[in-house]
């Protein structure tokens, strides 16, 4: 029988594992989403990011278990078939288990791509914050925001006919809507709930499950404002 000193160790070294495998699996669809890949490539991505993976948390699990047990930190490590198999035991692991889901490794790649290109443009957007923040302009109305040709860095508020606001659509400098900030909560996604848009002008892009539903207050102060005399639909951070 294993001491409870022995499975706490692998229990900490399972632990950090796991936590370098989900680092590793969001890295991996960053760096494709920042370099251009495609959705047509989603089954590649989808098994690069699972098999990275599985490698990183093999050498991950076995560096931990060596730093535990008191030996060099790298023995038995970087052994090119160990990291074949743990890589490929990943994707394998991934693929019985998306049997029983009815997902796949095609969804999982798609999925990553798209929470990939959201942050990559979330970071763009907070680089530039200081430039665009200033020359906001804000504008209300009772009519749907449109997708472009609005003014550009601008906030328009919909209001409905109780006067209060449903939504604020925000749009880049080119006048095309490039998030939408909802105060209708649907889901599990409460009022002040964001979406961005992969591509500015096409809110089908960063609407839907596919994509990030995004909490109140993750987007800069100034995408959440209403006209002073209004309130939200809903109040901020309130679900159904």
């Amino acid at each position: 029988m294993p001491t409870l000193e022995a499975l706490g160790k692998v229990a900490i070294a399972l632990t950090v594992s796991i936590a370098a495998s989900v680092v590793i699996t969001a890295a991996t669809f960053v760096i494709a989403a920042a370099i251009g890949v495609t959705s047509t490539f989603a089954l590649a991505v989808g098994a690069t990011a699972l098999f990275l993976s599985g490698i990183g948390g093999g050498q991950t699990f076995r560096a931990t278990s060596n730093v535990l047990n008191n030996t060099n930190w790298d023995n038995g490590l970087f052994n090119g078939q160990d990291m074949v198999v743990d890589g490929a035991l990943s994707v394998i692991t991934f693929g019985i288990f998306s049997k029983f889901t009815g997902s796949g490794i095609t969804t999982f790649g798609a999925q990553g791509l798209n929470a990939g290109r959201q942050t990559v443009n979330v970071a763009k957007n907070f680089f530039k914050a200081d430039e665009v923040l200033p020359e906001i302009q804000y504008f209300s109305g009772n009519v749907p925001p449109k997708t472009d040709g609005a003014t550009p860095i601008s906030v328009y508020s919909h209001v409905d006919d109780s006067g209060r606001v449903v939504q604020n659509a925000i749009y880049n400098n080119n006048g095309d809507v490039m998030a939408h900030i909802d105060f209708k909560p649907h889901g599990s996604s409460p009022s002040g709930h964001g979406h961005l848009f992969t591509t500015p002008g096409k809110p089908s892009t960063g609407h839907g499950r596919l994509y990030p539903h995004y909490p109140p207050g993750y987007f800069p102060p100034e995408w959440y404002k209403i006209p002073y005399n209004m309130s939200p639909l809903t109040p901020i951070g309130v679900g159904k």
